[in-house]
């Protein structure tokens, strides 16, 4: 079954969502890791996983570090030197600068803010430390976070994984752990959200590193005893129904707590589902770094206060959670922490009520390398891009000397599988394609190459 429209409410679980918060509400954004539209279940499809928690979609960059850093700055990758995913000592260390104002930075002072899990979105160099990995802790904490429990990328990264790992807490050197990472981290969340803390409201991003690779079969309490488990395909998916079981406690300890009815979950992927284990309707290089939906359409909902079930169509994409946090915590943004001209975030809040058009007529993302904000020669020789409105889609590819431009049309070829640039378009898609050709053309500061 073919991902066409979004097919749930903007619900997570079942919170108090009818009342209106009067205290500063406390805001949850749960990032899961290369999790795209075919690994959550839709209605009429028995193939999905079982996800219950999280049904809904929107956008993301193609790849993981771009994706993260829009989101903490509600700036587009483009503006802030993160296309690639950060290396290493590797192919492309450089990181978000320390200096870009964040969700943590730029919330009203009030606030306890907390990171948990996987950060990825600086280089080793930046920490001053040494090893591999150095001490983690300074970037989340330079940024604006008063704690940081987690790693500093992935889990493959030097041989580690779901059940043993290294974790950094705040500023502290490395520690080796044991156990189930996705279930240590949502008991982290938990005691977070338990914390006798007074009247300060929490504002926490639980940075999930499932279901991304290395696949490794879940707890058996986490899965159906009925899931397959013969392929990369069917471990994926078990970790993906762990994950969401795992999502589910954290939100009845919510749910159970004395602000249930003050606390919003946002809820989304940063990219789409890699190549080896995305499903078949979606060819694998229309995968995980590629600006097909398979690499950037990605579940995206949200509950909370005031927020009306409901089917929502408005254009949304992971740069938003900045303007949606800001909005809810009731923080205005301006010089300072970040002039408004430089942001490229919507608040979500519009659509809460289920009544409001879509805010922007326009969506576009990104990867691109190197990174680093002045490419050699001031033009970006590697991309994939797209922008869309309502029905069309134009995504612009450069590897090299090799150019590629292509539209679709995805309500009627969801598969991306017809070019419409090769035949004659109509005159409304004539119009649909010079003003998202104008779109691309006017970001980027001329580091993609111009489209005639």
């Amino acid at each position: 079954m073919l991902k066409r429209t979004i097919q749930s409410a903007f619900a997570l679980a079942v919170l108090s969502a009818a009342s209106q918060a009067t205290d500063k509400p406390n805001i949850i954004v749960i990032l899961a890791d290369d999790i795209g539209v075919d690994c959550v279940s839709y209605e009429g499809d028995p193939t999905s996983p079982l996800t219950p928690r999280i049904d809904s979609n929107g956008y993301a960059n193609p790849n993981c570090s771009p994706t993260r850093a829009s989101l903490l700055t509600g700036q587009s990758a483009w503006r802030l030197g993160v296309g690639n995913p950060i290396g290493f000592g590797e192919t492309d260390p450089v990181g978000l600068a320390l200096t870009e104002p964040t969700i943590a930075s730029s919330i009203d002072s009030s606030y306890r803010k907390v990171l948990l899990g996987k950060w990825h979105v600086s280089d080793v160099n930046q920490t001053g430390g040494t090893g591999s990995p150095p001490v983690a802790g300074a970037p989340p904490l330079v940024m604006g976070f008063d704690r940081f429990v987690g790693t500093w990328a992935n889990l493959n990264v030097n041989n580690q994984s779901y059940y043993d790992w290294d974790q950094n807490t705040d500023n502290n050197p490395p520690v080796q752990k044991t156990g189930y990472i996705t279930s240590k981290t949502i008991d982290d969340a938990i005691l977070e959200v338990l914390l006798p803390a007074g009247d300060d409201p929490l504002l926490m991003v639980v940075a999930l590193h499932a279901p991304h690779n290395p696949w490794e079969i879940p707890p058996a309490n986490l899965f159906p005893s009925s899931m397959p488990t013969a392929t990369n395909r069917d471990i994926f998916e078990t970790m993906i129904v762990a994950m969401d079981t795992e999502i589910g406690r954290l939100v009845d300890a919510v749910a159970a707590s004395d602000e249930s009815d003050n606390t919003y979950i946002i809820f989304l992927g940063d990219n789409g589902t890699a190549s080896a284990v995305i499903e078949p309707q979606f060819e694998s290089f229309k995968a995980k770094g590629s600006a097909y939906e398979g690499g950037v359409n990605v579940p995206f909902l949200v509950t909370g206060p005031g927020v009306v079930p409901h089917v929502d169509q408005g254009l949304v994409s992971a740069t938003d959670i900045f303007a949606t946090v800001m909005d809810l915590s009731g923080t205005t943004v301006g010089t300072p922490p970040l002039p408004p001209s430089t942001l490229d975030s919507i608040s979500l809040g519009a659509y809460f009520a289920g009544t409001a058009p879509s805010q922007r007529s326009v969506l576009s993302v990104e990867t691109y390398g190197p990174n680093g904000l002045n490419p050699p020669g001031g033009e970006r020789t590697t991309y994939k891009r797209m922008a869309r409105d309502y029905r069309y889609k134009l995504m612009q590819t450069r590897q090299g000397g090799n150019f590629g431009l292509m539209m679709f049309d995805l309500r009627a070829n969801y598969e991306e599988s017809v070019n419409l640039l090769n035949g004659t378009l109509t005159v409304q898609q004539d119009d649909s394609y010079r003003a998202l050709r104008a779109h691309l053309n006017s970001i980027g500061n001329g580091e993609y190459e111009f489209i005639p």
